[in-house]
């Protein structure tokens, strides 16, 4: 209602909002200071971050480094423009430093690297090139709307039509002809593909992903000898929004993990760019998405896939200043990480300025702020069963064991000191409020940002609470040096559960408010209820 979506356009003031608007520099702005604001530094030990600017050569590793759907998530629009983590590095870095890259290690430890076929590899009727036919239905049925001879296949169509005159959406294409490649071993060819496709070798159906189902990869292990001709032909259809097909392969005689410890061992610091993608959690994915840890969309396990932990005991082993920067929507277990990786980073799937904003997280453009809005377990045997739908021994308000990261937490590359908390008055009494009074203090040299957080613990109650709830919590700005006395209303119904009757009451009895920079950490005071209180509502 809210939006106007049961409203005339002409009453609705976001339909009014004018074309120009769209991509305008203000908006990108946002985007980067949202990402800035979003990412959480885990760890920085012996303040090893930021990193120097004067630096001259930096190893950009790992299957995020320079992914573009990593960036956006879920339910997502189509960015005009993407910074990868890789690109970020590169434009908040003086244009004297080297920026090396390598993929090193895919998400799961899949041993390949994808790369558009490149136009030579391709002929048809022995010739170069390719057939390609074009159909203005999803079927390829019928007349074509037009057939070419085209150089490869590697096409970002985004929301418009492959061809004037096609439709942007309901459309399919057929790509046929010879692949000729010219070293002889075992290939990787890779389909990338928004929505649907099939590759036939040899007119055997070799991939097979004929859904409507957004951006999708696929891959199949072959061997193939060079300078051999094999014939092949790739279908696709574009069901709605966005449209894209791209025919790709891993070559013979290209060690992913080599190549990563080259640039790795070469440069004055490493970043790891790893976790997960929207490619492997999210909602409803089809059983194609079955691998250890992952079951259409949902996680089986909590912990970063095994490939990328092995990917970093050998950077680590290199004895560099080493990042670890984590991109998921979810919470990751990394214990092995946490004990040997200097610095880590938790990135989320920051938006289509991500890159530059972690980059500047890193580099000490921007001082970090996010705060974790979960809790970080250190693994799935820490949690109940997935069947078991009760509370207890889930989240911080009833997990009762050590966390690996505690809802709430955050470092900065600022030191702020709690001091003086207090409450006025002392007595929950019904209608009446508390004021809480903490003073917090910037004890280093540079300015932050601190997010001071409230959390109320009911010691006496009757029947099943939680272990502390987030009742308040402010963001400050502190100068270096500089002190503030931060205030929060507390109402009584702050202090309330819910009976067994459905009553939300404050029962007789202390509580403890805890003022901090985590649910796992901060000053106390104890405010005391003398009798039953119910609160109406």
């Amino acid at each position: 209602f809210k939006l106007g979506m049961f409203d005339p356009p002409e009453m609705v003031s976001f339909a009014q909002i004018p074309y120009e608007k769209n991509n305008a520099p203000e908006h990108g702005r946002l985007a980067l200071e949202t990402a800035r604001q979003s990412i959480v530094l885990l760890k920085n030990q012996d303040s090893v971050l930021p990193l120097s600017k004067e630096l001259k050569r930096i190893a950009v590793i790992g299957p995020n480094a320079d992914d573009h759907e990593v960036l956006l998530g879920n339910y997502n629009g189509t960015p005009v423009e993407y910074s990868t983590l890789l690109t970020g590095v590169k434009k908040v870095l003086p244009e004297t430093a080297v920026v090396t890259h390598a993929l090193g290690v895919n998400y799961l430890g899949e041993k390949y690297r994808l790369r558009p076929v490149p136009p030579e590899a391709f002929s048809v009727d022995g010739k170069k090139g390719l057939k390609v036919s074009y159909y203005s239905n999803i079927e390829l049925k019928g007349e074509p709307f037009r057939v070419a001879t085209e150089q490869d296949i590697n096409r970002e169509y985004g929301y418009g039509a492959p061809l004037e005159g096609m439709p942007a959406d309901n459309f399919s294409i057929r790509f046929e002809g010879e692949l000729r490649p010219v070293k002889t071993g075992k290939y990787y060819l890779g389909i990338i593909g928004d929505d649907g496709f099939r590759l036939y070798l040899e007119d055997k159906l070799v991939i097979d992903s004929w859904l409507n189902r957004g951006e999708q990869t696929r891959v199949y292990e072959t061997e193939l000898k060079g300078g051999h001709s094999y014939l092949f032909r790739l279908e696709y259809f574009e069901g709605s929004n966005n449209a894209q097909i791209v025919f790709s392969w891993h070559e013979p005689d290209y060690d992913l993990f080599d190549e990563a410890l080259k640039i790795a061992s070469e440069a004055d610091a490493i970043i790891f760019a790893g976790g997960i993608t929207p490619r492997l959690e999210g909602e409803e994915m089809g059983e194609n998405i079955s691998f250890e840890g992952f079951y259409r969309g949902d996680r089986t396990k909590i912990s970063l896939p095994a490939a990328q932990t092995e990917m970093l005991r050998a950077l680590v082993k290199l004895g560099k200043p080493l990042v670890f920067v984590n991109m998921s929507g979810s919470a990751v277990s990394f214990v092995w990480e946490n004990e040997n990786v200097p610095a880590i980073i938790q990135a989320w799937y920051p938006g289509e300025a991500g890159g530059e904003a972690i980059a500047d997280i890193i580099f000490g453009n921007a001082n970090p702020s996010g705060r974790l809005p979960v809790t970080f377990y250190k693994s799935e045997e820490q949690l109940p069963p997935y069947e078991d739908y009760a509370m207890a021994g889930r989240t911080y308000r009833y997990f009762e064991g050590e966390a690996l990261y505690p809802f709430g937490h955050g470092l900065s590359y600022s030191t702020f000191e709690y001091s003086n908390l207090s409450i006025k008055p002392g007595k929950i009494k019904k209608g009446k409020g508390i004021r809480l009074s903490v003073e917090v203090k910037n004890i280093s040299d540079r300015d932050g940002n601190e997010v001071v957080q409230v959390y109320i613990t009911d010691n006496n109650a009757s029947f099943p609470a939680p272990v502390k709830s987030l009742k308040a919590f402010k963001k400050i700005h502190l100068k270096a040096g500089e002190k503030k006395k931060v205030l929060f209303d507390l109402k009584p119904d702050d202090f309330a559960l819910y009976n067994d009757n459905a009553e939300q009451v404050v029962e007789p009895g202390d509580f403890t408010i805890m003022a901090g920079s985590s649910s796992a950490s901060g000053i106390e005071v104890t405010a005391f209820a003398k009798k039953k209180i119910v609160i109406d509502n």
